[in-house]
């Protein structure tokens, strides 16, 4: 087949070019940008790899494109718990909002800040370093401009429900700061019992639905690779279309699937600062 002759040539180029960028052949300027970059190549050649020895192996196409996504899919079918990260912020942003509380009984409030984040929890840590730098007076940014930086760096709902009652007493000059933050941590702890009883009733979702999900791929590779006389009529032109429908109905069932299990996004209290 004159299509998948030269899908394997652009894909075996392609192979070859990740091959001298992983060798270093090819340099990148900035470290970070070559960090960015040396993950998504990897990928690409775990993508490439899958995708020729698929296609060797069935002489299908579809099936060699289907394989080249695996990669990039394997994040969402792993189906791990997609708020445990968020949940890891939200209590290591309370217990800064305690340690805060504590450091303003004995000094001001961008001491207590800058203090207090130099020693949080590594969940937020990096986080908390942006708001310690934007917090230097050589920067020139006020304290509640640097906490909204600091809700826009975190991203999250429940993180402003504890970040915002804080600017508006940092720009307003409220007194009670202490008592203010004892009452958003009390929240925040609240917030953490509930989100946590939500997700343990969630898991034996995850459970089920990755269990069809491995399943269903292992079964589909098993016909691909040993049962090839079953699947034969896929390889001529309209066996591909029909495959190609087909795995797009199953991916079409999967994103239903994880769109049912899954949380959707609240809307934030804190827009988004214009950079």
């Amino acid at each position: 087949m004159i299509g998948f002759a030269v899908v394997l040539a652009v894909a075996g180029l392609l192979l070859v070019a990740g091959l001298f960028v992983a060798a270093g052949k090819i340099e990148l300027p900035r470290p970070a940008a070559r960090r960015h970059f040396d993950l998504h190549a990897k990928k690409a050649l775990l993508s490439l790899a899958l995708a020729l020895v698929v296609g060797l192996l069935t002489h299908m196409v579809v099936a060699a494109l289907a394989a080249a996504v695996i990669p990039y899919l394997v994040p969402a079918l792993r189906l791990k718990n997609p708020q445990a990260g968020a949940m890891a912020r939200l209590e290591a942003l309370v217990c800064w909002t305690e340690a805060l509380r504590d450091a303003l009984r004995t000094s001001g409030l961008e001491d207590a800040l800058r203090r207090v984040s130099q020693t949080a929890s590594a969940a937020i840590g990096r986080e908390m370093r942006h708001l310690v730098h934007n917090l230097d007076p050589k920067v020139g940014m006020s304290t509640g401009n640097a906490l909204r930086v600091l809700a826009d760096d975190l991203d999250d709902p429940s993180a402003d429900a504890i970040i915002a009652p804080l600017v508006l007493a940092v720009e307003q000059q409220a007194k009670g700061l202490v008592d203010l933050l004892s009452a958003l941590a009390r929240a925040g702890r609240g917030e953490l019992t509930m989100r946590g009883r939500i997700e343990a009733q969630r898991s034996p979702m995850y459970l089920q639905v990755r269990i069809v999900v491995w399943f269903s791929l292992c079964l589909f590779a098993a016909l691909m690779l040993v049962a090839r006389g079953y699947m034969s009529p896929f390889t001529t032109a309209f066996g591909e279309v029909v495959l190609a429908l087909a795995i797009g109905a199953y991916a079409s069932g999967l994103y239903i699937m994880l769109r049912l299990i899954r949380e959707r996004p609240e809307p934030r209290l804190l827009h988004k600062e214009n950079s």
